[in-house]
């Protein structure tokens, strides 16, 4: 009879709790949304890579979070695939980078490629007979020529854009507002900076000898100071000691332009300020783009200008400030370039997909050519133009390579035919020239005393200029504004170390993958188990007071 009465009294706590259950509606359990993988590449052991995986990770969460992806009529969420292409110091290796990018075709089969960084990285992946690119590559921070009808440029430039971005700064601010007659061009050793380099020194040069800033006004450059990878301050140090003299090469170089993308664009305000040079600093350099930068060198960037798609101090799109405020809520810092790029990218590819109602590969790229996406930092649209397209030389002199242009239907070195195809560049920008298209806005922000980023210049169309106003139109002329300048290196307090072991990026380059995993919840469970702990306790209760009896 008492262990009748004990079942009866358990079959009851169960119907208790199942009615329980059934009455708040917490019995039913969540619907599992279908998963389509997209890929993401980038070197992870470095901050261009980091940031893109976060901006990659906060898209991806939020599309999930909230009515994911509909084809078909059917809601899907996607599944991140990440892996690395960080090589030796974390800098970006093509060969890692290929198979990355073949690994996330061939066996993850993601529809679509998202990242890549880095002139030799992407260049690689998209002639790369191995990793055969027939699906959106997406590309995040990389200035690579497009060689690939594949190849879609999200940002932040190519090498004419951002070289027009060094241009305009330097050619109508502070050549004729602070007087900068000789430059030196310190970058780092890459094939993407050799251009810029070219480029710069043509145009300002050229400027001069029309005769935009007077009669007898010439612009020098000296010879290029190269950086190769290394994670020494002292090397950078040593490399830059030749500017300590009263001349350098033979002029008085009164400005500093930088080109780097890497980490050791990290020591050039560290070597600047250790050598107290009197000569303005600005130009690329990612690392200084990092939030937390100026705590990182004690203070050796303040007075450093430097190029960047979303200073702090400036909102775009009225998506920006969002944006800022929710990154840094997840990582304690603000975004870089390649964060705002890549959190737009899934935002892109979510709008093709949706608007071609598939996730055939194909289908996306029609679609992406009808896109126009207002993202964190600017509007994103696509160029769907012929050529010029590119092929890749090495320079006997310096060892690296450059670019040469060649004809539609011509042939590769090999003699491969390259044939017609469309390329698809950031609308922005432009794939070459600049007649007739809008121009990316490229702020100048420059460090200044206790941390503090202030935006100094900027393109863009203050003036009432329209959409064909080029950078090298000499009636241009802006004040440099919120600009502090002179310095004193003294002023930021910092005092380098006579030697350093600092390291930049993280050593040896692992691939790492991350997914978002399918899951089944059951939304208040912990309620009901809960409810039957205490109806067990009452029949452990209740069967004690029998066993009394």
């Amino acid at each position: 009879m008492k262990k009748k009465n004990s079942l009866i009294l358990l079959f009851l706590s169960f119907t208790l709790v199942f009615t329980y259950m059934s009455s708040t509606g917490t019995v039913d359990i969540q619907q599992v949304r279908p998963f389509i993988k997209i890929g993401g590449l980038g070197p992870l052991s470095i901050t261009p890579g980091n940031d893109m995986k976060n901006g990659l990770e906060m898209a991806v969460a939020e599309i999930n979070d909230g009515d994911g992806v509909m084809v078909g009529g059917v809601a899907h969420d996607f599944e991140l695939v990440i892996k690395t292409s960080s090589g030796d110091l974390g800098i970006p290796d093509p060969t890692v980078g290929v198979t990355a990018a073949f690994e996330l075709i061939d066996s993850e089969e993601v529809v679509a490629i998202i990242g890549g960084f880095r002139t030799e990285v992407v260049l690689g992946i998209q002639m790369s007979p191995t990793v055969a690119l027939d699906r959106p590559f997406l590309g995040i921070g990389a200035s690579a020529p497009i060689v690939s009808p594949h190849f879609w440029r999200i940002g932040p430039s190519n090498v004419s854009g951002l070289a027009r971005n060094i241009i305009d700064m330097y050619a109508y601010g502070l050549i004729p507002d602070l007087g900068v007659r000789n430059i030196t061009i310190i970058r780092e050793s890459a094939a993407w900076t050799l251009s810029m380099a070219l480029g710069i020194k043509q145009a300002c040069t050229g400027l001069a000898a029309a005769g935009v800033y007077g009669p007898g006004v010439k612009i020098n450059f000296t010879n290029d100071i190269v950086i190769p990878v290394t994670d020494q301050l002292d090397d950078v140090t040593t490399a830059m000691a030749g500017l300590t003299a009263a001349t350098y090469q033979g002029f008085n170089v009164n400005a500093l332009c930088t080109i780097f993308s890497g980490p050791v664009g990290g020591y050039i305000p560290q070597a600047w300020a250790a050598h107290d040079l009197p000569m303005i600093l600005a130009g690329i350099n990612v690392e200084s783009q990092v939030s937390t930068f100026f705590d990182e060198t004690e203070g050796a960037c303040y007075g450093e200008m430097e190029l960047e798609t979303c200073p702090p101090d400036v909102d775009p799109t009225p998506k920006t400030a969002q944006f800022r405020t929710d990154y840094f809520d997840l990582y304690d810092e603000m975004p870089t370039y390649t964060a705002f790029a890549s959190y737009d990218a899934v935002m892109v590819l979510k709008a093709a997909i949706e608007a071609a109602d598939s996730f055939v590969p194909a289908d996306i790229e029609a679609a992406l050519l009808n896109i126009e996406h207002v993202g964190t930092a600017y509007t994103i649209k696509f160029t769907n133009e012929d050529g010029p397209h590119w092929t890749v030389a090495e320079n006997t002199t310096t060892g690296l390579p450059y670019y040469v242009p060649i004809l539609v239907n011509a042939t590769y070195p090999d003699g491969v035919p390259i044939g017609a195809f469309k390329v698809h560049d950031l609308y922005t920008n432009g794939s070459y020239g600049v007649d007739g298209r809008p121009h990316n806005i490229g702020y100048w922000a420059q460090w200044q005393q206790g941390g503090v980023k202030k935006t100094v210049w900027h393109l863009g169309d203050p003036k009432g200029f329209n959409d064909k106003y080029s950078p090298m139109d000499a009636q241009r002329n802006i004040t440099l504004g919120n600009l502090v300048w002179p310095i004193n290196h003294a002023d930021h307090g910092w005092v380098p170390e006579t030697t350093t072991t600092t390291t930049t990026g993280t050593g040896t380059a692992t691939t790492t993958t991350t997914t978002t995993e399918e899951s089944v919840e059951i939304p208040g469970f912990g309620i009901q188990i809960s409810l039957f702990g205490i109806f067990a306790l009452i029949l452990v209760f209740y069967r004690q007071k029998q066993k009394k009896r």
